[in-house]
């Protein structure tokens, strides 16, 4: 039995039943937004290239601002104990799914550090801001100057007598 993809919406926009990468990449939310998380997880390559090609299309109005998104899993880091560098960062279900033949292999000579955090870079597009040192001047407001009417007195209604208390 196959499990039904998941469908992604905006918490932000709820009126588009879709996750777009072009709303997305100029959230403000974007660091808190579970969504974006499962959804950049999933679509990292086509989440990139959208940003890069809008960025080298329109160079002068956006740059790039870079975030770092940490993902809570556990995690196991293999090290190189020559070497001192990190081999890997295996996830710690996928290790224990391995055969002890595999488990062997992959610590033989290695280090394996517990991790409960993972940092990815994200990159994110801004609009440049620019300052703004002359004074705006709006023209179609000088040329219909506003002219007020003066206001037509409206003739009070005659008061009207209205019906005795019953008694």
């Amino acid at each position: 039995m196959r499990r039904k993809k998941r469908t992604l919406f905006c918490p932000k926009n709820r009126n588009s039943r879709s996750l777009a990468v072009s709303t997305c990449c100029i959230c403000e939310r974007m660091e808190d937004c579970g969504v974006f998380r499962s959804y950049y997880r999933d679509h990292k390559l086509e989440y990139n290239k959208f940003v890069y090609d809008t960025l080298f299309k329109f160079p002068e109005k956006y740059q790039l601002e870079v975030i770092l998104m940490a993902e809570k899993k556990q995690f196991v880091q293999v090290v190189d104990v020559a070497t001192n560098r990190v081999e890997k960062v295996v996830e710690l279900d996928k290790l224990e799914r391995l055969s002890p033949e595999d488990k062997l292999a992959l610590t033989k000579g290695k280090q394996l550090f517990l991790v409960t955090h993972v940092i990815e870079p994200v990159v994110k597009i801004e609009m440049k801001k620019r300052l703004i040192d002359t004074e705006m001047k709006f023209h179609h407001e000088e040329e219909n100057p506003v002219t007020t009417e003066p206001i037509l007195e409206v003739p009070a209604a005659p008061e009207t007598k209205g019906r005795g208390k019953k008694k």
